[in-house]
């Protein structure tokens, strides 16, 4: 046994490893900033997906419009009391027509066709009134005009495409003076067209009348108004005509010239 009290202990290896292993858990660690990671600019980022685009809003269709027809004005010929339209219309087309006229005229309108299917109507462009409806399909018309306005005449095709003719007649008034009982007209036929008078009388009265032209180149034709009656026909190619009147009406009286030929006139027309 060594009893030397100077004589230190020596640990063994394994036993002074574990005491430097255990002295270096209890050392401080560092505490610097973090390093700031890199970015990998190599690889391109993926690119951002577009907004899905919202299909175009529907355009509306655009309204359907009804062709305006053209608006032809009638005028007739210096002298003349008649006017003659010509054309060709579309099946089911139409074709407008206006003139001046007078409050008291009467006017007469004519249309016809090779197919004699065309219809008209008559509105007062002013008044709005109408005077022949298109409902009513027909294809002539009479009567005193209620203003003196302009008129529409509107002209409806047939079943087919087709040549038309449509005539507007205003017969021109014969008044008479004051206290007179008769009244002298002159003129000639422009174009070889009828050219129409017409005269107020009553029932009773007696009316007389002469034409002078050229022997053979013109006749009469005379009748009422409101009735149609007619009193003498020009195919009897009369110059000269009295009678006593049957009804209270305007009277029509035409000179009709013979073949179209243009004919000088003067006619005297007598009520009393």
């Amino acid at each position: 046994m060594n009893t030397n009290p100077r004589a230190i202990a020596v640990p063994s290896l394994t036993a002074l490893v574990a005491i430097i292993t255990l002295a270096g858990c209890n050392l401080p660690v560092a505490t610097g900033p973090s390093p700031t990671p890199s970015l990998d600019t190599s690889t391109p980022l993926p690119a951002l997906a577009s907004p899905t685009s919202l299909p175009p809003a529907p355009t509306p269709p655009a309204p359907t419009v009804s062709p305006t027809p053209s608006l032809l004005r009638i005028s007739f010929p210096t002298g003349a009391t008649a006017g003659v339209e010509q054309g060709t219309l579309q099946a089911g087309g139409i074709q407008a027509f206006v003139l001046a006229a007078s409050q008291t005229q009467p006017m007469i309108v004519m249309v016809d066709s090779p197919a004699h299917d065309l219809t008209a109507d008559i509105i007062g462009q002013n008044t709005g009134n109408t005077l022949l409806p298109a409902s009513q399909k027909e294809s002539t018309w009479e009567g005193i005009l209620p203003a003196t306005q302009d008129y529409l005449i509107t002209v409806h095709g047939g079943a087919s495409e087709e040549a038309f003719t449509l005539t507007v007649d205003i017969p021109s008034r014969i008044t008479f003076a004051p206290q007179a009982t008769s009244a002298k007209v002159s003129g000639s036929t422009p174009g070889g067209l009828v050219v129409s008078y017409v005269i107020y009388a009553l029932a009773g009265q007696t009316m007389a009348v002469s034409l002078t032209a050229p022997s053979g180149a013109a006749a009469l034709t005379i009748y009422g108004f409101e009735d149609g009656q007619p009193l003498l026909r020009s195919i009897y190619n009369a110059t000269t005509w009295s009678d006593t009147l049957p009804v209270t009406e305007d009277y029509i009286i035409q000179i009709v010239p013979n073949a179209g030929q243009v004919v000088a006139y003067t006619m005297t027309v007598g009520v009393q």
